[in-house]
């Protein structure tokens, strides 16, 4: 039950940081499209997996150190960037910077270990 949740809420933010991408790049017309719910689930085809896996190499270990944690939240963050930045480019024929500009939000905003090690970092007030 717990991964239903999981996966549902991580399709809503996928679905609510997409809107805002798009329109910021005065594409919004692209959301009232059937097609962009397809998009969206082919976005989360990789993001979530990329995400489950980073996350459990950052944080299921024994031993987690900065360095690991690093290593993965680049890992998932490059993944992110350069699948959504294609699928931008190919599924909606966007401009070259108009699918960068939606790779690197989805890629630092639905990016699971970044949230988490920012979650972990000391707060000093």
């Amino acid at each position: 039950m717990n991964e239903i949740i999981v996966i549902s809420g991580y399709f809503v933010l996928n679905i609510i940081i997409l809107c805002i991408g798009y329109a910021v790049i005065k594409k919004a017309v692209l959301i009232k499209s059937w097609k962009f719910l397809l998009y969206t689930i082919l976005v989360m085809v990789i993001g979530f997996p990329a995400n489950f896996i980073g996350t459990l190499m950052s944080f299921k270990t024994d031993a987690v150190s900065v360095g690991t944690v690093l290593l993965n939240l680049f890992f998932v963050f490059l993944v992110l960037f350069l699948y959504n930045s294609w699928l931008a480019r190919i599924f909606w024929k966007l401009r070259k910077k108009q699918a960068i500009f939606i790779g690197l939000l989805l890629a630092i905003f639905t990016n699971i270990v970044l949230i988490l090690f920012l979650l972990q970092l000391p707060v000093f007030i």
